[in-house]
């Protein structure tokens, strides 16, 4: 556990653009009082017993960014920490981890009282665990798979497969597009929307690249994680970590299947793509 004063868990809530990025006091009050509360049961049920009180370490001014600390106050010590439990799930469930959600429902509960209203009262938050790193983004994204995962409890295996035909989970992938409409509030966890090449299908990305890396409106290939919701074969969240520039139309680097049918990207490109950027 940390040392006495020390940040165990920062969160910070985002207010909406029509809001010029301001935040309820009453609404950010509540969701303090949530996780507050969260980490209480999550402390219960994961140790067994109260081990902790919660201290305000840091409370920015003019912010709705919050930093507390897991003072000790039990009689034995904890075998987990409650903050970090609750980011590492928030990280979990965020990549489509359903396996999760199996073995500690409050988590689940706890989540779904801090992604409520989220894209309605407030834009998102960011939940940092700040000894182990862990961090996951409060939002409509995560809300979508904590409702999901909520109604699959008395659904039956059965009634799940027919309802999703596709993979659920994360992979690796590469994908061609072009970046549009970057939000850069939060340093850490960066969002943006890949609109890709084939389909024009609009994927929201979190940027783990340096801000001068993300090149806007031009024609990129992105590299990292795939998170898949079960209901598409095309990925609803890409979590950036690496971005190519590249020159040329699309039709430079596919192949043509049938007529002017040339809509299946083949990668990496079959001849070297010219360095004159279009």
């Amino acid at each position: 556990m940390s040392a006495p004063g020390e940040r165990d868990l920062t969160f910070k809530l985002y207010g909406l653009d029509h809001m010029n990025g301001v935040v309820y006091a009453d609404l950010f009050a509540q969701k303090v009082t949530k996780l507050v509360a969260g980490l209480k049961r999550i402390d219960r049920e994961k140790n067994g017993g109260k081990h902790f009180e919660y201290t305000v370490i840091d409370l920015k001014y003019g912010s709705t960014e919050l930093a507390i600390h897991q003072k000790f106050v039990g009689k034995k010590v904890a075998r987990f920490s409650p903050s970090a439990e609750l980011a590492m799930h928030a990280m979990r469930y965020s990549r489509s981890d359903y396996n999760a959600a199996t073995e500690e429902s409050c988590f689940v509960d706890v989540l779904d009282g801090l992604c409520s209203k989220a894209g309605e009262k407030f834009s998102y938050g960011v939940v940092t665990a700040d000894q182990t790193g862990a961090q996951a983004r409060v939002d409509p994204f995560l809300g979508r798979i904590i409702n999901r995962i909520i109604a699959e409890k008395d659904a039956t295996e059965e009634e799940v497969d027919r309802e999703f035909t596709h993979f659920r989970g994360a992979a690796i992938g590469s994908f061609d597009g072009t970046i549009e409409e970057v939000d850069v509030r939060d340093r850490e966890m960066r969002s943006g929307h890949l609109i890709l090449s084939a389909g024009n299908y609009d994927v929201r990305c979190i940027f783990n690249v340096p801000i001068d890396e993300i090149a806007l409106n031009r024609r990129v290939t992105v590299e990292g994680e795939a998170i898949y919701d079960g209901s598409s074969s095309l990925p609803t969240r890409i979590i950036v970590q690496k971005i190519t520039l590249r020159s040329g139309s699309l039709r430079d680097w596919t192949v043509s299947s049938r007529g002017s049918d040339w809509s299946r990207p083949i990668w990496p490109p079959l001849a070297p793509v010219d360095s004159q950027e279009h």
